[in-house]
């Protein structure tokens, strides 16, 4: 099954302050991939989503003591992608660059050079 085709783009990906300076210096990569957590249902690369709303999701972005949250704001090139991915796959299945989820507002990349963070955003909570 064919999902739809991202050449490039936007997405988002969610996670705690402490990661995000981490990536900031390191890049986002797959040897950083939550194996062991449950966090790995498509496949074993770094997760971006189409929408900031799913990345901001508490188990992606966990809050931190004042309740912020930490967002990256990621240009990716996802390519083809194949969905859905299942958790054990390493790579993209032959003739794709990506894989999706179910919904197909997700893509896991498998080759760490297919994204670029450009902003590291932190969202207060509301009041």
């Amino acid at each position: 099954q064919v999902a739809d085709c991202v050449i490039d783009g936007t997405f988002y990906h969610g996670t705690t302050e402490e990661c995000a300076r981490l990536i900031a210096v390191t890049r986002l990569s797959r040897s950083h991939t939550g194996v062991g957590s449950g966090r790995c249902s498509f496949g074993r690369g770094v997760y971006v989503a189409d929408k900031p709303a799913y990345s901001l999701h508490r188990d992606y972005a966990r809050p931190d003591a004042d309740g912020n949250q930490t967002l990256l704001v990621v240009s990716a090139c996802p390519g083809r992608s194949y969905g859905p991915g299942q958790p054990s796959y390493r790579e993209a299945p032959a003739g794709y660059s990506s894989c999706t989820n179910y919904d197909n507002d997700i893509r896991v990349l498998f080759c760490d050079e297919q994204c670029a963070v450009r902003y590291i955003v932190t969202c207060a909570p509301k009041n």
